[in-house]
């Protein structure tokens, strides 16, 4: 049989054995949790740059987008003429954003205007933005295109931004209204008749050459100095008022035959065209018409019918 000491010494043995399984359980457990919360920290790592990475393309998606909307040109290059970045707005002016890249900024370039655009470009050496006009080329045919410009550093190299708007139509509109001020500066330099315009306070603020030289001046210049009073012009200096009244209860515009009073004193008929200039709130700001020298017509209705009374004078006899 076994003796008591045996099985005290078994049983001790036993206990140890087990208390290492426990000691040996519990640091398996330790490094259980710990692992299991690496590998939760990593997960979350993981899923975070996951996360990142999706919302920087979202980002980069939502830009790109928003460039490619744009109906202006958006370009990004280098001071040596090559396009790095192009957005879609590069198909109005006869490129894919691809082939503009491949061909650079001369792509747009007339060949004539190859200086002009080096010029622009050096600009940058002494400015970091400029904006400036110029006409670009597309499929052969000139774009105006207005460029506002300006550069920044990246990984080393200084790069320019820059956005290219076609303003073709504005300049043709500008170009037909330039044709359109000339054509009535013409006519208003040239016209035989006189034209004016004048201020509330009754100053004159356009004068053409007809009217200067009708009322005896040598120059609109002169005319305008001199025409600080409307009264003056006529032969009876309360002709003016009257007409003045009549305009401001009528409709605002007519015709009046008067006689006016040069600048020597002589005096003349004629006939003017006046209307009133108002504001929206219906405030007179200015007035003016034109003028034709009728005094010839008047003179010779004024004989006639002198001629006339003397004969039905000489009837009545």
């Amino acid at each position: 049989m076994t003796s008591q000491v045996e099985l005290e010494h078994e049983n001790a043995q036993l206990k140890h054995a087990l208390a290492q399984a426990h000691a040996r359980n519990a640091e398996l457990q330790d490094q259980f949790t710990e692992r299991t919360a690496e590998l939760l920290a990593a997960n979350k790592a993981l899923f975070d740059e996951v996360l990142a990475h999706r919302e920087l393309a979202q980002e980069v998606a939502l830009k790109t987008e928003l460039l490619d909307s744009a109906t202006d040109l958006i370009l990004v290059a280098d001071l040596r003429g090559n396009i790095h970045y192009a957005n879609q707005a590069s198909l109005h002016w006869g490129y894919t954003p691809g082939q503009l890249q491949q061909r650079g900024l001369g792509a747009l370039q007339p060949a004539s205007s190859q200086e002009e655009l080096m010029l622009n470009l050096e600009n940058f050496n002494s400015a970091n933005q400029v904006r400036f006009e110029s006409v670009l080329q597309v499929n052969g045919q000139p774009l105006y295109a207005e460029t506002s410009a300006h550069r920044f550093a990246f990984q080393g190299e200084t790069l320019i931004v820059a956005v290219v708007r076609d303003i073709t139509a504005r300049k043709h509109a500008e170009l037909a209204q330039q044709e359109s001020e000339a054509r009535y500066r013409d006519l208003f330099d040239n016209a035989t008749f006189g034209i004016f315009r004048t201020a509330p306070e009754d100053r004159m603020t356009l004068v053409n050459p007809a009217l200067a030289h009708m009322f005896g001046y040598a120059s609109p210049e002169e005319g305008a100095a001199e025409f600080t009073d409307g009264s003056i012009l006529f032969a009876d200096p309360q002709r003016r008022a009257a007409i003045m009244e009549t305009l401001m209860q009528g409709p605002g515009a007519g015709t009046f035959q008067s006689e006016y009073r040069r600048k020597d004193g002589s005096t003349f008929w004629g006939e003017a065209w006046v209307r009133l200039l108002t504001d929206a709130n219906g405030q007179l700001v200015g007035i003016e018409g034109f003028v034709q020298d009728i005094d010839a017509r008047v003179r010779a209705e004024q004989a006639r019918q002198e001629y006339y009374d003397k004969l039905e004078k000489l009837v009545e006899v």
